[in-house]
């Protein structure tokens, strides 16, 4: 009796190299695949910190919040006694000088009449008046009117010029002062004379202390035309 033989014709031996299919898959696994898994791997970590670092600027900006440097006047008192005023502008309040350059600064801003500037004085006037004061005013604009002045003849101008200051009260003050007229080559001098009470209003935001230190406001005003001195 013959031994049995095995037909070996369709298995392939263990020590048989790849196939090339095999090959070429694997090759591309490690010239494609790698690389994207690379990257998605850095992609993931760099998500990772950009949390972190979110996290962590809120953790300081809650921990440790912006801080406000406030300025508190401290002021000596009979004795030698301190007193801090927490309020922004203290207990400090402008003397005559300032008052008396203020007062003179708004009469400028409603009297001087210049085509660059007319716009900048007539605002800067009409923010400085309270109470009967802004009726006062707009009843000067009406009758005064100097932008049609500027409309009908492009050569008028008026400018204003300071004569004294005297302080009748705490809070009233007499001002005289002369305006020069220009039309064409006509010129006309006015000396004026005004009554004016101002209040003091302490500033409360960074705004108003800049553009109004002293928080001074007209409060009324009356105006009377003098005779030229000669």
């Amino acid at each position: 009796m013959k031994p049995q033989q095995k037909n070996l014709a369709g298995k392939v031996p263990d020590f048989a190299p790849g196939q090339i299919a095999d090959d070429t898959a694997r090759q591309h696994f490690e010239s494609g695949a790698r690389a994207t898994i690379e990257r998605n791997r850095w992609f993931l970590v760099s998500c990772g910190l950009t949390v972190a670092l979110v996290v962590q600027g809120a953790l300081f900006n809650y921990l440790f919040p912006m801080k406000s440097v406030e300025t508190i006047q401290v002021t000596k008192e009979a004795g030698g006694r301190l007193v801090a005023d927490g309020v922004a502008v203290g207990n400090w309040t402008p003397d005559k000088d300032s008052i008396g350059f203020f007062l003179n600064r708004w009469a400028n801003s409603v009297y001087d009449v210049n085509r660059a500037t007319i716009d900048g004085t007539t605002r800067e006037a009409s923010e400085l008046v309270v109470g009967t004061a802004q009726a006062q005013l707009k009843e000067l604009r009406i009758k005064d009117n100097p932008f049609l002045a500027l409309k009908n003849n492009a050569n008028y101008s008026r400018t204003y010029e300071y004569k004294s200051i005297n302080f009748i009260e705490n809070d009233v003050a007499f001002l005289r002062f002369k305006t020069i007229t220009r039309s064409n080559d006509q010129v006309t001098e006015m000396t004026y004379a005004m009554s004016i009470t101002f209040t003091r209003v302490k500033p409360t935001t960074r705004e108003q202390l800049m553009r109004n230190p002293a928080g001074l406001f007209i409060t009324s005003f009356n105006i009377s035309e003098e005779a030229l001195s000669k």
